[in-house]
């Protein structure tokens, strides 16, 4: 089974955003998510605001209401999956990454004892050094 799930350091921009929208009150009609994209424009120099601007869905209506605007969102940590797994006595097959193999690379160097890059714990140090590495979203296989 394929499983895609939200990373909660991954999502920290999105986190963000949401604040600033609760907190200014925009809505989520095309004035309010203009507005909003305005002032998330306006913060450029706010890494984590800067990383919205330049998601693509950011600049379509309904993609960034469904970015930003999503009314519920569930995030999720690497030790919370690995419980998740063991719970329903599922096995870690590999990682999905839309890179060309960097993530993949990245954790090879850094973890060379795991060359099948199956150990959560390792992938959770992982993500810990580079908050990144999940920023789509945690993309797997298990079985």
């Amino acid at each position: 089974m394929r499983i895609g799930l939200y990373s909660e350091l991954g999502r920290r921009a999105v986190v963000r955003a949401r604040e600033l929208i609760a907190a200014e009150g925009f809505t989520p009609d095309a004035t309010g998510i203009r507005a909003c994209r305005a002032a998330i424009r306006a913060r450029a120099g706010d890494e984590l605001f800067a990383r919205i601007a330049r998601n693509e869905d950011f600049y379509s209506m309904s993609g960034c209401r469904d970015l930003l605007f999503h009314v519920q969102e569930h995030r999720f940590t690497l030790p919370q999956v690995k419980a998740m797994l063991e719970r329903l006595g599922l096995k870690l097959i590999e990682f999905e990454f839309p890179d060309s193999g960097e993530t993949l690379a990245r954790y090879r160097a850094r973890f060379p004892h795991d060359p099948d890059a199956l150990d959560l714990d390792n992938w959770h140090r992982l993500e810990q050094e580079h908050p990144d590495t999940f920023a789509r979203m945690y993309q797997f296989w298990v079985a």
